[in-house]
C-alpha cells in the first residue's frame, strides 16, 4: 500500500468516527402481505407495517423463527421497540411478533379481527394490548410469556380465546370477558399469578379446562348465571380463593375444579349438579351444603380427597355412586349417610378417615371395594348388610380399633389382607359358604383367640392368620392338602393343631415362631414333606414325631427349637435340608435314617448337647458346618463309605477327643476339625487324598488349626498339600511324619505349634510357605530335603531350641526374618546360589561364624541384627546392596572383608565396630570415590602391572610400606620444550594422578594398611606453568573434547608411541590420568629418578592411557560396540 493511500483510509476512518451515529443505522422494508408493506428503522426500533390498498388486506402467517418460513424482520426482532399497523389491516399473522423481547408499544389496527397463533408469543417487554371494537379473536399462544403485560381489553363482540392465549402473563391483576365469548380454551390465564379479580360474562356457557390454574392471588370471582359447568381444574391452586357463588344454571363440578383452593372453607353446591368432584385437597374446606332439592348423582373420584377438616357431610337421597378415594385422608370425618341409591361402597372410599366411629350401611349395598375402610382407626363396630357378596382386599385392613364385623353368608371368599392388623378384633364368625381365605386375610389381628375354619375351606393361602400372636388354636378342615407358607407364622400362642388326613405338605415357615408348640404329634399319617423353617424357632418344643409318609424335610425346618430333645425321624427320610436341626440346643441324641445319603451343611450347627449321634452306612457325605459347635459331641464313627468331610464340618467340637477317618474319604474341607480343643488323636493313614481341580496334590487347609490337645497325627497317603494353619496352634503336638509326595507345606501351617520337637519332611518337597514353622519353640533339628527351593518369609523365627540348618542347594534366597530370633541357632549352611539374604534374615541369631555363599547380590536391612556371637565376616565380590543396621548390635564382631565396593546404606554399620577392610578392581573403583563417607581398616587395590610396564593411576588411599617395595610412583614436575617430564616421589598423596611402575617380580595389589575414609576431598591436578596438567579421573565419565575451546586433551597411543591429541569424545576410565594442555604441541615423555636417572619412555609401555576407538569393517566409528568384527587402533578385533 502506497503512502498516500495510507493517509487517505485513516483520515475516512476519522471522519466517520466522528460523524453522526446515524450513518451506521440501517433501514430494511419489504412485503408481509397481499399488498401489505413493512419498513423497519433499527436505529429507532419503529416497525411500521402499512398497505395503500383501498380495501382490507390480511398479514400473511409465519412459521417460528427457527424455520424457513419465519417473518422477516425476524432476524432483527432483537431491535424491535414499536409496532404501527395501519387500520386496513384485518390479522396479525401467525408468529408475526414472536421473541420480539423488546417489543414495548403496539398500535393495532381500527379493523383489526384476530391476532393469530403465537403472534406476540415472548414479547416480555410488552405492557399493554388494546383491540379495536370489532375485534373477534384471540388464538392460541397468542401472548403465551408475555410477563410485563399488565393492560388488555376484551371487547363486546369478542368471540374466542384459544388455548394458551395468556398464558404466563403475570403481570395482568384483572379481567373481564363478555358474554360473547362463545369459545374458551384451556389454559388461557395459566399461572397468572397476580390476577385477583375475574369477571365473566352473562352468556358464557363453559370455561376451558385449567383455564384459572395457578392464578393464586384470585379473590373475586364472577361466574354467569348462563355457566353450565365448572370445568376440569378450572380454578386449580386459586389459593386466595375464599367464596364462590355457583350459579343455579351449573350441572357439574368437574375433578380438580377447585383442587388446592386452601381459601375455601365452605361450599353451596347448587340443586342443579348431578356430579360433584374437584375440592381434593381443599385441607380448610369445613362444611359443604346442597341447595334444595338436589339432582346430584355422582360425587367423583378423589372429590374431598385429603379435606381435613370435614368432619360431617350430608349427602343429598338421589346419590348412586360415590366413586373411589371420594373421602380419603378426611382425618375429621366423624360420620356420614349412606344414601339408598348406593349400592357399592367403592375402592378406598373411606381410606384412611381416622376418626370415622360411625357409619351405617343400608340393606342395598351388595359391594364393598378394596380398602374402602382402610385404616380407619377408629371404626369399632360395623354391621354390613345381608345381601353384600363381595368384600375387597385390604377392606379392614388396619382398622385398629375394630371389634365387631360380620361376613354376610353371600361372600365366598374373604381376600389377601381384608382383616390385616385389625388388633382388636377377637373373633369373627366364618359361615360355611366360604371357599377361600386369601394372603393375610387375618395377619397380625393380634387379639384373635377363637376362629372356626368351616367345612367349606378348600383353599388357605400363605400368611392367613400370620402374627395372630393370641390364637390358641385351631382345626384345617378336612380336604386341604397343603398349608402355606407363613400360614400360622408368629401365632406365639397357638399350642393346639388338628390337621386333616388329607394334609401332604407344610409350606416354609408355616409354624415359624410358633413358641408355644410343645410336639408334633398332630402330624397326619399322609404327610410326605416339611418345607424349609416350618417348625424355625419353635422353642417349646420339646419332641418331634414325623410320621412315616414323610420323605422330605427341608432346610432349617427346626432350627432354633432350643427345647427340643428328641427328634424322631422316620427312616422313609431321603431327603434332609442345611441346618435342619441347628441351634437345637437341648438335643442329646440323633439317629440318622438310613435312607439318608448326605449330612447336609450346617445340619446340627450349635446342637450344643449332642452327645452321639448315629450314621448310617448309607452315607457319603458331611456337608460344611455340618456339626459346628456341637461341643458336648465327644465321640463319632465316620462309615465307610463317606468320601468327602466338608469345610468345617466337626468345628468347635470340643468334647470330641479322637478321630479314626475312613479309607473311603478323598476330600477334606478346609477347618474340618477346627477348634476341637480336646482333640488328641487323628488317625487319617486309611485315607488317600484325590487331586482336587486346579490342583497337583489333595489339599488340607487348616483342618487341625486350633487342636490344642493333638498329640498324635497319622498322615494320609499320598501327595498332600499341607495348606495354611493345618495345624496351627496344635500346642500339644510333639512331632509330625509328612507322607511321600508333599510338595508344599502352606502358609501358617505349623504356626505355634509350640510343644513340636520333630518334623520329618520328605524328598519331593519344593515350598515352605509363610510362618510355617514359627514359633515352634521346641524345635530343635529340622532337615531339609534336597528338593526345596522356596523358603518363604518367617518360615522359622522365633524357634528358639532350633540349633543347626542346613539349607539346600536350589534355595536362592533367604526370605526377610526366616530365621529371626532363633536364639539358638549356632550353625547355618547356606548354599552358594543364594543371592538375598532378607530383612532380619537372621536377627538375634548366636552363631558364631556364617559363610557368605558367592552368587550373594543383595543383604537387607537388619538382616545381621544382634548376632552378639559373629567374628569376622567375608563377602563375596558380587554384593551390590547391604541394607541399614545390618550389622547393628553385632557386639563381638571384629572384622568384615569385602571382596567389593557395595553401595553401603547410610545406616549400615551403625552400632557395629568391625573394622571393615576393602578388596578393590577396576569394576569396584568406578564409583568408588563417590561413596558415602566411612572409614575402611584397610584397602586393596588389585590393579597392578606387568614387570616393565608404566601406568597412569590415582590412588583412593596412601599406600603403605609393601606396597612402596614393589612400586615406583612418578608425578609430572614440567612441560619444558614439548617433553613431559615425570620425577620420582618417596610416597605419593591420596587421590592425586601419578605415573607408576612394577620395579620387578610378579604383579602384587596396590594395598593400604591403615584407615581409609573413602568420600573425603579428593586430591588436585598436576598442573605445569598453567598449560599442561595431569588431571585425575574418580569415575565413567565423558568429556566432549572439541567443545571446550580453553584446553586440549591428550592420551598416550600405542600406535604411534607418542601423546596424540583427542578432538572427539573421550570417555575417561576410573582411576585413571588424563593429560590436558592450552598449547598445541606433541610432547615427549621423560622420567627421572630420585638419584637423577632419565629415561625417555615409550607410549606403548603405558596401560590405559589410550583411548579406545572401534570402526566397523566399512570406516564408521561405532560409539558401543557389540559382538563382532572392528578396527581397533589400526588391526582387527573380535568381541
Amino acid at each position: 500500500m502506497k503512502k498516500g493511500e495510507l493517509i487517505g483510509q485513516t483520515l475516512l476512518a476519522i471522519m466517520l468516527l466522528c460523524c453522526n451515529t446515524r450513518l451506521f443505522a440501517e433501514t430494511h422494508e419489504g412485503m408481509c402481505g397481499e399488498n401489505v408493506n413493512w419498513t423497519l428503522d433499527t436505529e429507532t426500533g419503529a416497525l411500521n407495517i402499512f398497505s395503500d390498498a383501498e380495501t382490507n388486506v390480511r398479514m400473511y402467517d409465519y412459521g417460528d423463527n427457527n424455520s424457513s418460513n419465519k417473518a422477516p424482520w425476524a432476524n432483527y426482532r432483537d431491535s424491535i421497540t414499536s409496532v404501527t399497523m395501519s387500520d386496513n389491516i384485518l390479522n396479525v399473522g401467525t408468529h408475526a411478533f414472536n421473541q420480539c423481547r423488546k417489543l414495548e408499544t403496539i398500535k393495532l389496527p381500527a379493523n383489526l379481527v384476530s391476532i393469530e397463533e403465537r403472534a406476540f408469543m415472548d414479547c416480555r417487554m410488552l405492557k399493554r394490548v388494546e383491540v379495536p371494537a370489532g375485534f373477534k379473536s384471540f388464538h392460541a399462544d397468542a401472548f403465551y410469556c408475555c410477563e410485563a403485560l399488565a393492560e388488555v381489553n376484551f371487547p363486546e363482540g369478542l368471540e374466542m380465546i384459544a388455548k394458551r392465549a395468556f398464558w404466563g402473563c403475570n403481570s395482568l391483576t384483572e379481567i373481564s370477558i363478555p358474554g360473547t365469548v362463545k369459545t374458551l380454551g384451556d389454559l388461557i390465564f395459566y399461572s397468572c399469578y397476580r390476577i385477583e379479580k375475574a369477571v365473566l360474562g352473562e352468556g358464557i356457557t363453559e370455561l376451558g379446562e385449567s383455564m384459572f390454574h395457578g392464578c393464586s392471588a384470585l379473590v373475586d370471582l364472577t361466574l354467569p348465571s348462563t355457566l353450565t359447568n365448572i370445568s376440569y381444574g378450572a380454578f386449580n391452586c386459586c389459593f386466595a380463593l375464599a367464596e364462590v357463588n355457583l350459579p343455579a344454571s351449573i350441572n357439574a363440578i368437574y375433578d380438580e375444579a377447585f383442587h388446592r383452593c386452601t381459601g375455601i372453607k365452605e361450599i353451596v353446591i347448587p340443586a342443579s349438579v348431578e356430579y360433584l368432584g374437584g375440592f381434593s385437597q381443599c385441607n380448610n374446606l369445613e362444611k359443604v351444603i346442597f341447595n334444595g332439592e338436589s339432582k346430584l348423582k355422582t360425587v367423583g373420584e378423589l372429590a374431598f380427597y385429603q379435606c381435613f377438616k370435614l368432619s360431617t357431610i350430608t349427602l343429598p337421597a338421589g346419590v348412586t355412586s360415590v366413586e373411589q378415594q371420594a373421602f380419603e385422608d378426611c382425618d375429621a370425618l366423624i360420620g356420614l349417610n349412606i344414601p339408598d341409591g348406593i349400592t357399592t361402597i367403592s375402592k378406598q372410599v373411606f381410606y384412611k378417615c381416622d376418626n370415622l366411629k360411625d357409619i351405617v350401611l343400608h340393606s342395598g349395598i351388595t359391594s364393598i371395594g378394596d380398602g374402602a375402610f382402610q385404616e380407619c382407626r377408629s371404626l369399632e363396630t360395623l354391621v354390613v348388610p345381608a345381601n353384600v357378596t363381595y368384600i375387597g382386599t385390604t377392606a379392614f385392613m388396619s382398622c385398629e380399633s375394630l371389634k365387631n364385623v360380620n361376613i354376610p353368608s353371600g361372600v365366598t371368599t374373604i381376600y389377601n389382607s381384608t382383616f390385616q392388623n385389625c388388633k382388636s378384633l377377637p373373633t369373627i364368625a366364618l359361615h360355611d359358604n366360604i371357599t377361600k381365605i386369601s394372603n393375610s386375610a387375618f395377619a397380625y389381628c393380634e387379639t384373635l383367640d377363637n376362629i372356626t375354619i368351616p367345612a367349606s375351606v378348600s383353599e388357605i393361602e400363605e400368611r392367613a392368620f400370620y402374627g395372630c400372636s393370641n390364637l390358641k388354636s385351631i382345626e384345617i378342615p378336612s380336604g386341604i392338602t397343603e398349608l402355606s407358607s407363613y400360614i400360622f407364622c408368629q401365632c406365639t400362642s397357638l399350642a393346639e393343631v388338628k390337621l386333616p388326613s388329607s394334609l401332604q405338605e407344610i409350606k416354609v415357615n408355616a409354624f415359624n415362631q410358633c413358641t408355644a408348640l410343645v410336639n408334633t404329634d398332630f402330624l397326619p399319617e399322609n404327610l410326605t414333606k416339611i418345607n424349609s423353617r416350618a417348625f424355625y424357632y419353635c422353642k417349646g418344643l420339646t419332641s418331634i414325631y414325623i410320621p412315616a409318609s414323610v420323605t422330605t424335610i427341608g432346610t432349617e425346618a427346626f432350627y432354633g427349637c432350643t427345647g427340643l430333645t428328641v427328634a424322631d425321624i422316620p427312616q422313609t427320610v431321603v431327603s434332609m435340608g442345611n441346618t435342619v436341626f441347628g441351634g437345637c440346643t437341648s438335643l442329646v441324641s440323633y439317629t440318622v435314617p438310613s435312607c439318608v445319603t448326605k449330612i447336609n451343611a450346617y445340619e446340627f450347627q450349635n446342637c450344643t448337647s449332642l452327645v452321639s449321634v448315629t450314621l448310617p452306612e448309607t452315607i457319603t457325605e458331611i456337608g460344611n458346618y455340618a456339626f459346628d459347635g456341637c461341643t458336648s459331641l465327644s465321640s463319632i464313627n465316620i462309615p465307610n463309605g463317606v468320601t468327602k468331610l466338608g469345610e468345617h464340618s466337626f468345628d468347635e467340637c470340643k468334647s470330641l477327643t479322637t478321630i479314626t477317618l475312613p479309607e473311603s474319604i478323598t476330600t477334606l474341607g478346609m477347618g474340618v476339625f477346627y477348634g476341637c480343643t480336646a482333640l488328641e488323636s487323628a488317625d487319617l493313614s486309611a485315607c488317600t487324598l484325590t487331586i482336587l481341580p486346579n490342583s497337583s496334590v489333595g489339599e488340607m487347609n487348616g483342618i487341625f488349626q486350633g487342636c490344642s490337645n493333638l498329640k498324635e497325627v497319622k498322615m494320609p497317603k499320598g501327595g498332600v498339600t499341607l495348606l495354611s494353619g493345618t495345624f496351627k496352634d496344635c500346642t500339644a503336638l510333639t512331632g509330625v511324619v509328612l507322607p511321600e509326595g508333599v510338595k508344599t507345606v502352606g502358609h501358617s501351617c505349623f504356626l505355634n505349634c509350640t510343644a513340636l520337637q520333630s518334623v520329618t519332611l520328605p524328598e519331593g518337597l519344593e515350598t515352605i510357605g509363610y510362618q510355617a514353622f514359627r514359633s515352634c519353640k521346641a524345635l530343635d533339628n529340622v532337615v531339609l530335603p534336597s528338593t526345596i527351593t522356596v523358603l518363604d518369609k518367617e518360615v522359622f523365627r522365633y524357634c528358639s531350641s532350633l540349633s543347626s540348618i542346613t539349607i539346600p542347594g536350589g534355595v536362592t534366597r533367604i526370605d526377610d526374618m526366616t530365621f529371626a530370633e532363633c536364639t539358638s541357632l549356632s550353625s547355618v549352611s547356606v548354599p552358594s546360589g543364594v543371592t538375598y539374604l532378607g530383612n532380619y534374615a537372621f536377627e538375634d541369631c548366636p552363631m558364631a561364624s556364617f559363610t557368605a555363599p558367592a552368587e550373594l547380590n543383595t543383604i537387607g536391612g537388619h538382616t545381621f541384627d544382634g548376632c552378639t556371637n559373629l567374628t569376622t565376616l567375608t563377602f563375596p565380590a558380587k554384593v551390590e546392596t547391604v541394607g541399614s543396621y545390618a550389622f547393628q548390635d553385632c557386639n563381638n564382631l571384629t572384622d568384615i572383608y569385602w571382596c567389593s565396593n557395595p553401595n553401603f546404606h547410610v545406616y549400615a554399620f551403625i552400632q557395629c565396630n568391625a573394622r571393615i577392610h576393602l578388596t578393590l578392581n577396576d569394576a569396584d573403583a568406578t564409583d568408588f570415590a563417590c561413596k558415602n563417607e566411612n572409614t575402611y581398616h584397610t584397602v586393596s587395590y588389585t590393579r597392578a602391572l606387568p614387570t616393565g610396564k608404566y601406568g597412569t593411576i590415582v590412588l583412593p588411599f596412601v599406600p603403605d610400606a609393601a606396597c612402596m617395595a614393589n612400586y615406583t610412583f612418578y608425578k609430572l614436575t614440567s612441560a619444558d620444550d614439548g617433553t613431559l617430564t615425570f620425577d620420582e616421589v618417596s610416597l605419593p598423596q591420596s587421590n592425586a594422578p601419578y605415573l607408576y611402575k612394577l620395579k620387578s617380580g610378579d604383579a602384587v595389589p596396590l594395598v593400604s594398611t591403615t584407615s581409609v575414609t573413602i568420600g573425603a576431598a579428593m586430591g588436585e591436578s598436576s598442573t605445569i606453568d598453567a598449560t599442561w596438567a595431569m588431571i585425575p579421573s574418580f569415575s565413567n565419565e565423558t568429556i566432549d573434547c572439541a567443545s571446550d575451546a580453553r584446553k586440549n586433551y591428550y592420551a598416550y597411543s600405542s600406535a604411534n608411541h607418542q601423546l596424540n591429541q583427542i578432538t572427539e569424545t573421550l570417555t575417561v576410565k576410573p582411576y585413571r590420568a588424563y593429560f590436558t594442555t592450552e598449547v598445541s604441541s606433541v610432547a615427549k615423555v621423560r622420567v627421572r629418578t630420585r638419584n637423577g636417572e632419565e629415561t625417555i619412555i615409550d607410549a606403548a609401555e603405558i596401560d590405559g592411557l589410550t583411548p579406545e576407538v572401534y570402526y566397523d569393517l566399512n570406516g564408521r566409528r561405532v560409539a558401543h560396540p557389540e559382538k563382532g568384527i572392528y578396527i581397533v587402533n589400526g588391526k582387527k578385533r573380535i568381541l
